[in-house]
Parts: C-alpha cells; sequence; structure tokens
C-alpha cells in the first residue's frame, strides 16, 4: 500500500469482511501506521518549500508611525433611483419654453416647473381681452347715456315745475266760485 486514499478505504473494506478474525486486528494495526505516516510524510514536505518561501516573500512599505488629522475624499459618480416615480401632464398642450428646475430638485405644491408656449390659446386670450375691452367700452357709453338722461329728465322736471309755478303766479289772485248747477225748474227741457 502506497497510502493513497483508495489504498485505504479498500484497507478499510477488508477490515470489515472479516469481523472477528484475528488478522482483522492486524490489519487495523497496520491501517493506523500507514495512515499516521501519511500524515506525516505531508508535513515534511511543507519544510522544503519553507526555505523557498522567503524569497517569493511580498516586499511591503515600512512607514513610521505619527499621530496627524486624518481625512479622507471620494467622489463617486452615480444615480439615484427614487422610491416613487410620478408622471407630470400639462393641463394644455404647448411648447416648454423654459424649466425653471433641475432634475433631482425639491418642488412645492404649486411650484411652477416650466412656463408652457401654447400659441392658439394665446390667440385666444388675445381675443378674450380685446371683447372685455369691447364690453368695458360699451359699458361705459351706457353708464355717459344713463347719466345724460337723467340729467336732462332732472332739468325737464324742474323747468315743468318753473313753469307751473310761473304760471300760478300770473293767475288773478281773486277767482270766481264756480256756479251752482241750475236748479231742475230752470234747466230747459
Amino acid at each position: 500500500m502506497t497510502g493513497r486514499p483508495s489504498d485505504l478505504v479498500f484497507s478499510v473494506n477488508l477490515m470489515r469482511t472479516r469481523q472477528g478474525s484475528r488478522p482483522n486486528a492486524c490489519a487495523g494495526l497496520l491501517l493506523t501506521l500507514l495512515l499516521v505516516a501519511g500524515i506525516l510524510s505531508g508535513c515534511g514536505s511543507a519544510d522544503k518549500t519553507a526555505g523557498d518561501g522567503l524569497a517569493n516573500a511580498p516586499v511591503a512599505a515600512v512607514v513610521k508611525v505619527q499621530r496627524r488629522d486624518l481625512s479622507s475624499q471620494l467622489s463617486i459618480s452615480s444615480e439615484f433611483q427614487p422610491y416613487q416615480e410620478v408622471n407630470v401632464y400639462a393641463k394644455v398642450s404647448g411648447y416648454i419654453q423654459k424649466l425653471e428646475v433641475n432634475w433631482g430638485t425639491h418642488v412645492k405644491q404649486g411650484q411652477q416647473l416650466a412656463p408652457v408656449s401654447y400659441t392658439h390659446l394665446d390667440v385666444y386670450k388675445r381675443q378674450h381681452q380685446q371683447l372685455a375691452k369691447r364690453n368695458a367700452d360699451e359699458a361705459a357709453k351706457q353708464q355717459v347715456e344713463q347719466r345724460h338722461q337723467q340729467q336732462t329728465q332732472q332739468l325737464v322736471h324742474k323747468h315743468t315745475q318753473q313753469t307751473q309755478q310761473l304760471r300760478q303766479r300770473q293767475q288773478p289772485a281773486h277767482t270766481t266760485a264756480p256756479r251752482a248747477p241750475a236748479p231742475a225748474e230752470e234747466r230747459p227741457k
């Protein structure tokens, strides 16, 4: 036996088949001696390579220990993944004129992110403003006309009162009493 693991297994199997016999005890002793010899032979080979190990040992720089503040800076480029993604849509269609915030900036509710240019709505806005101005001008004209009518009515009323007062002054102070109707006998038939 050479001490290989397969030989050891074969020897152990032989011992199991011959249980109870005296040669079995001798075989067990022999097997134990071979095992110890195999282990010791493996240890001896390590001593041969130990001398070569110093020549192959890695070289490291040695520095004298000094007391000082430790500082280190590490720059790493990375990208954060959000916990939640939210799609943001404009209420109207148009073109973004300018981005007011950068990627990753904290924003608040109601904050303007990007002004949108919508030319078709600008046209509607101008038309609405013109219509509103026209309506305001017409309302102002109506107010002027109403004031004019009120002033005219006041003047007419005042003139009518003055005319009545003049007529009352011009009437004679003595007025004749109205005649009583004639008795029925005197009436012509």
